[in-house]
C-alpha cells in the first residue's frame, strides 16, 4: 500500500511526533510512504529521510500558513508522483482537501488537533479577515474528508461544535502514544549533560509561543524557539525580560531547541513538570512525563484531564499563577506520594488501549 502523507510544516511540536510514529507505525505495516511538508526542520530533516520513500518539502507560502502553502505542495506531489496512492493522511488543516480529493481520487483520512479556525488570532483587524476566510473555507474543505480522527474527546467536543453536521461514525478518538523519539533514547542519552542541570528544578517543556503561557510557570516561580516566526521569538524576549521583572533571573534557565537526548536528561532528573497551557488540545508532554515518573502540574478543563489523573499521576488546578504555585510547593514539600524512577501509563489510558483497536501509534490492543 502506498500511503501519501501531508503535513503543513515539521518543527517543534507534539503535532510532528504523532506525525513521525504514524510513519513509523506504516513502515511496520510494509506500506509505502510518501511525504509532503512545508517546512522541514533540522531536527526532522535526518529522522525523515530514514524513514519515507520519498518526501517533499519547502513551499512558497509564509510562515504559518497552512491553507495555501499545502494547494501548492499538493501539485508537486502530483506533478512527481502521479495517482500511484491508495489513501491520503491529511493533518493540521483541512484546507487542501478538495484539491487532494480532486488530484488523487483516493479516500482522505484527516486527523485533527485541533479545529484551524480556532488557533488563529483574532484581534486586529487583517486577522480577523484570514479568520473569517478560514472560518468559511474549514467548515466546506472538511465535509471532503472520508475519515477523521481527533486527539481527544475535549478536541472532539470542538469538532463537533465547530462543524455540527459530522456524525460519530466517520469521527472518533485516537490519542497520541509516548513520542518514538523519546522512548528510543531514553536510556542511550549522554549522562554528560546531566552535570551541567541543577539538582533540583520544575521542568517546563514548551515551544516558546504565546499559547503555551509559559509566563504563568515564571510568575509562579518558575520552552523551543522557532526563529522564522516572530511571534515565537518575541514570546522569548517577553519572558526573559519577565524574568528580569521579577528579580529571578538566577532561578530560571531559558533552553532552545534541545535535541532529544538533552529533553530525557531534563525529564528524568526534574522535580516535576510544569504544563501551562490554558487550553490545551491533548498535550504530549504530560505524556513524557509520566514515562519518567514526573508529577505532572497542569491546568484543568481542557485535553489534560485526558492525560493527568488528578491526585495519581499529577496535580489538575485552576489556571492561575498562584494555583501553580501551590501546586509546585505541593511537590516540592513532599505532600505528593513519590513514586520512584518510572510510573506506569495512566489508567485511562490503558482503559482506552482496551476500547480502541489501536492507538496512534499503532500499538495493538493490551
Amino acid at each position: 500500500m502506498r500511503v501519501l502523507v501531508c503535513h503543513p510544516e515539521f518543527w517543534f511540536g507534539g503535532a510532528e511526533s504523532v506525525v513521525f510514529d504514524a510513519i513509523q507505525a506504516f513502515n511496520g505495516r510494509n506500506y509505502s510512504v510518501y511525504l509532503v511538508t512545508g517546512h522541514c526542520d533540522s531536527y526532522w530533516l535526518d529522522k525523515l529521510k530514514n524513514s519515507v520513500t520519498e518526501m517533499l518539502y519547502g513551499s512558497v507560502t509564509m510562515c504559518g500558513d497552512w491553507f495555501h502553502g499545502m494547494h501548492f505542495l499538493a501539485f508537486r506531489a502530483w506533478l512527481k508522483w502521479g495517482r500511484i496512492f491508495d489513501i491520503v493522511m491529511l493533518d493540521g488543516c483541512p484546507g487542501a482537501a478538495p484539491l487532494l480529493k480532486l488530484l488523487f481520487g483516493k479516500k482522505i483520512f484527516y486527523y485533527c488537533h485541533f479545529p484551524y479556525q480556532l488557533m488563529l488570532p483574532n484581534r486586529r483587524l487583517i486577522e480577523k479577515v484570514f479568520y473569517f476566510e478560514m472560518w468559511l473555507l474549514e467548515r466546506w474543505c472538511i465535509k471532503f474528508c472520508d475519515v477523521i480522527s481527533t486527539n481527544s474527546k475535549f478536541t472532539l467536543h470542538n469538532v463537533n461544535r465547530c462543524f455540527p453536521w459530522i456524525s460519530n461514525r466517520i469521527c472518533s478518538v485516537h490519542y497520541p502514544a509516548i513520542p518514538i523519539v523519546t522512548t528510543q533514547c531514553s536510556d542511550a542519552a549522554k549522562l554528560e549533560y546531566c552535570k551541567t542541570l541543577p539538582t533540583n528544578y520544575f521542568l517546563s517543556l514548551n515551544r516558546y509561543w504565546p499559547e503555551k503561557r509559559v509566563d504563568i510557570a515564571i510568575e509562579a516561580f518558575t520552552g523551543s524557539v522557532e526563529e522564522r516566526i516572530d511571534a515565537s521569538v518575541n514570546c522569548r524576549d517577553e519572558l526573559i525580560k519577565l524574568t528580569k521583572l521579577k528579580n529571578i533571573e538566577d532561578k530560571v534557565i531559558f533552553l532552545q531547541n534541545v535535541s532529544s537526548e538533552e529533553k530525557v536528561q531534563l525529564l528524568s532528573r526534574c522535580t516535576g513538570v510544569v504544563y501551562t497551557p490554558p487550553m490545551e488540545h491533548f498535550g504530549i508532554t504530560p505524556l513524557e512525563g509520566s514515562y519518567f515518573g514526573k508529577i505532572i502540574i497542569a491546568a484543568t478543563g481542557c485535553g489534560t484531564n485526558e492525560t493527568v489523573e488528578n491526585g495519581k499521576t499529577g496535580i489538575l488546578v485552576d489556571f492561575g499563577a498562584e494555583n501553580f504555585s501551590d501546586a509546585m510547593a505541593k511537590v516540592q514539600l513532599r505532600q505528593t506520594p513519590n513514586r520512584g524512577n518510572k510510573f506506569p501509563l495512566p489508567a485511562q489510558f490503558k482503559r482506552y488501549r482496551r476500547r480502541e483497536p489501536r492507538s496512534a501509534s499503532g500499538d495493538q490492543p493490551a
